[in-house]
């Protein structure tokens, strides 16, 4: 067989193959991970013009088998995803805490969670299912970021417009090493230093255990 004859050719089999001539200088591959048919072992050859061909429709028909989403398809899903469709809200304190372990991690302003974020969520929203899930140590609210410029001294207390996170006390750990990379810079001096060692010390205290 000549290798000229190939590409209108089956691949022939490694009986056949002794029968090529000149198979160092001429247009042939070996198919590796091809796939054999049953109980075939016996390596196949073909001309690689025609190899590169296979593989090129190939790779074309499994592209075409996946088309990216259209926008309107997108928002669709978004909705949906986020229960913000009639069909999609949810209710009760389940709601809300599913709502939460979807939203948490996410820092968005402190006035917006309950009118703007949790309410469109959920309509039946009572705001003691959040002060419960607080005051039984369930949930915690924090800024995830730090501020790229240290804070003044009157701009420290939170505000409508602080970015925060609510987060589930068991989440916080993998949460706060994927915000904070980085280790943070313990203060110097002050007030703050003294709280951060009294923390240090005693772990998680309240406000009259800190003043």
């Amino acid at each position: 067989m000549r290798a000229d004859h190939l590409p209108a050719q089956q691949p022939p089999n490694q009986q056949k193959k002794g029968a090529t001539r000149n198979l160092a200088g001429s247009p042939l591959t070996s198919p590796s991970g091809a796939r054999q048919p049953a109980g075939g072992s016996r390596e196949k050859w073909c001309a690689r013009r025609l190899l590169q061909r296979m593989s090129y429709l190939s790779r074309r028909e499994k592209r075409q088998s996946v088309q990216p989403a259209s926008p309107q398809d997108f928002m669709r899903f978004l909705l949906d995803w986020h229960h913000l469709t009639p069909d999609t809200t949810v209710r009760g304190r389940p709601g809300l805490t599913k709502v939460l372990e979807q939203l948490q991690g996410l820092d968005l302003p402190a006035g917006a969670w309950e009118n703007q974020i949790i309410k469109k969520r959920l309509p039946d929203y009572d705001p003691l299912w959040l002060d419960e899930l607080c005051y039984r140590g369930e949930l915690a609210w924090l800024r995830l970021t730090p501020p790229n410029t240290p804070a003044k001294a009157n701009s420290m207390a939170p505000r409508k417009a602080t970015p925060i996170t609510l987060v589930f006390r068991e989440d916080l750990q993998w949460l706060l090493a994927a915000a904070r990379s980085g280790q943070l810079e313990p203060p110097e001096a002050g007030p703050v230093q003294e709280i951060a060692e009294l923390l240090e010390t005693q772990g998680a205290s309240f406000l009259p255990d800190l003043a």
